[in-house]
């Protein structure tokens, strides 16, 4: 054992018997030396190993997971699915035009600009619906970024259709 070994600078991982620093290992409290042995690369070499050699089984595992987690939510579920029908109720007219200009969109009647018009950010942008008065003009929309349209929203709240 050399002097380096025996005041724990260099430790010797397991798995692949080379001597390496404490950085080289994760931490783990209840190891006396407070690290995780075998090292860094080795340990991920064996998760990816176990991963791919239980990969079917896993996938199954999580597809079971998922859907038992989907029906114990479902007075969650009912919630938001009441939520969304109140919505479609009180708002008729933002949703008749949010159609028809998601339709007109991807049939390529109308173009999706790739920048906000009020700051010029490019990505992602909404069409935004100045007014929803019975549907007058659905295609009269200023696209702006997710930022820029709930500014938008939060300074002049939609009116509600009754």
């Amino acid at each position: 054992m050399n002097q380096t070994t025996a005041l724990g600078l260099v430790f010797a991982c397991p798995s692949c018997q080379q001597l390496k620093t404490r950085s080289t290992f994760y931490r783990r409290s209840e190891n006396p030396s407070k690290l995780h042995f075998p090292c860094k690369t080795c340990f991920r070499a064996d998760v990816r190993r176990r991963y791919y050699a239980n990969h079917e089984a896993n996938k199954e595992r999580k597809r079971i997971q998922t859907r038992n987690r989907y029906w114990e939510s479902s007075a969650k579920r009912k919630a938001i699915i009441a939520n969304v029908r109140r919505w479609l109720r009180e708002h008729k007219g933002a949703n008749s035009a949010q159609s028809k200009l998601r339709r007109w969109v991807k049939e390529g009647l109308i173009t999706r600009p790739t920048c906000c018009s009020r700051c010029g950010i490019a990505g992602g942008v909404d069409g935004h619906h100045r007014d929803y008065v019975e549907n007058s003009h659905p295609f009269d929309v200023v696209w702006l970024c997710r930022r820029c349209h709930k500014k938008e929203h939060s300074d002049n709240p939609a009116p509600v259709n009754v």
